[in-house]
């Protein structure tokens, strides 16, 4: 047996969590504001989602390889599993409840029996904290109230490895050798390598979870043939082994596509949404200065067949601001005036729409018939109303815009133009 170098163990650990900790709300929260902000901001938050888990992943393999060590340090007579076991176990859903206190409490409580029974030169390690952690870990997976306990289980658990360290440096210095079989020998209650079982187990759950237990099932598969290999024919299971990094394997393949038809949604549905808040936005900026302009104008707004130029010239409006953030063509506006606004200016009435969504051009006007909703995907348009207010209709709702003063109870099928539309520019 040899000693364990705390530095790297208890360093990997703590971290790979803090940084998981750090990267994973922010991934979170990147993705979710998304909606109200930009797109790319999506992107980048998927990206950090996803990495978040490789420090996560990194700090579970180094806590779980010493939790190993730990208890192959008081392995044999007295410990109530193998090590292989002792960690397998605890990637098993549901069963690993109960192993919690087993893996971690069951430790402390064996290590110092041992200590005590043979009168090693060790320190005794605190039981109460084996047995904390593994409550914290069973209340950890309540809903939001978890994350307290996981970020003191954080700590908790760091100081248990610290702990464990001391604990191992302090056996070898002693002199004790873990009680195993002798190479060669050939032993009629040969096991089948705890490893090699939980790898099969967990790639077989994978299929049920979304790949979720494979990446633990591919790990605990590649241990469990390495101690088959270092047993001297002590342990069996190679082949079943074998069959958790197959199986595993597969599950890994299932995982990034599952996540991606998930997330891919979300992602469209988020960038969707930023498109839709970005070209309220701008109407809210076109409406500022087309109020700007009529009250600089004796109430009237800009006529219908300059109004864009107008706005640009008198008001200085950013000729983005012209531009829907959902379309994408080349033209340089993407709204139009209501023509039979122009005639009544800001006296209009204030559900009466100003300007709407178009097809790409510059200085359009005209009525329901040029509307368009190509913008959002054929699910409605923004309307910006003569009191300066905008809303996102929907499409089945856009029947229901008052166009003129006259017809508020007509529908557009009986709206009349007031003269000619005219063309993009």
């Amino acid at each position: 047996m040899k000693k364990v170098k705390k530095s790297f163990y208890v360093t990997g650990w703590l971290a790979g969590n803090i940084i998981f900790w750090i990267t994973f709300p922010i991934g979170i929260a990147s993705i979710l504001l998304a909606q109200k902000i930009a797109p790319p901001l999506a992107t980048a938050g998927l990206i950090l989602y996803i990495f978040s888990f490789f420090p996560m992943i990194f700090a579970t393999v180094v806590g779980m390889v010493l939790l190993y060590k730990m208890w192959a340090a008081i392995e044999g007579i007295g410990a109530r599993t193998t090590p292989g076991k002792a960690v397998g176990f605890l990637f098993i859903p549901f069963f690993n409840f109960y192993w919690f206190f087993q893996a971690y409490w069951g430790w402390t409580q064996d290590y110092n029996k041992m200590v005590r029974d043979r009168q090693i030169n060790a320190p005794i390690v605190p039981e109460g904290l084996g047995l904390i952690i593994a409550i914290f870990m069973i209340l950890g997976g309540i809903p939001y109230l978890g994350i307290i306990f996981g970020l003191a289980n954080l700590i908790l658990v760091t100081i248990f490895f610290a702990k464990g360290c001391d604990a191992v440096n302090a056996l070898v210095d002693a002199g004790v050798e873990p009680q195993k079989f002798a190479a060669g020998l050939i032993n009629e209650n040969v096991k089948t390598s705890g490893f090699a079982i939980s790898s099969l187990v967990l790639g077989i759950l994978g299929f049920f979870t979304a790949g979720l237990t494979s990446l633990a099932g591919l790990i605990l598969g590649i241990v469990g043939i390495n101690s088959i290999k270092r047993s001297g024919g002590q342990l069996k299971g190679d082949g079943v082994a074998a069959a958790g990094i197959a199986v595993s394997s597969v599950g890994m393949i299932i995982l990034p596509i599952i996540m991606l038809a998930i997330l891919m949604p979300a992602l469209v549905k988020a960038r969707d949404m930023a498109s839709r808040v970005m070209c309220e936005n701008n109407m809210k900026s076109l409406g500022v200065a087309m109020i700007a302009y009529a009250n600089d104008n004796k109430g009237l707004y800009p006529t219908s067949s300059q109004w864009c130029d107008l706005l640009t010239e008198k008001e200085n409006v950013d000729s983005k601001k012209f531009k829907c953030a959902g379309d994408d063509s080349q033209w340089r506006s993407s709204y139009a005036i209501n023509i039979n606004i122009e005639s009544l200016g800001s006296s209009a009435p204030e559900d009466m729409v100003l300007l709407f969504e178009t097809r790409g051009g510059w200085n359009q006007c005209g009525g329901a018939e040029i509307m368009s909703t190509n913008n959002h995907k054929e699910e409605g348009c923004n309307i910006l109303f003569n009191d300066g207010t905008v809303e996102f209709i929907k499409t089945e709702d856009l029947k229901d815009l008052r166009w003129a003063p006259d017809q508020n109870d007509l529908g557009l099928s009986a709206f009349v133009q007031r003269g000619p539309v005219i063309k993009a520019q």
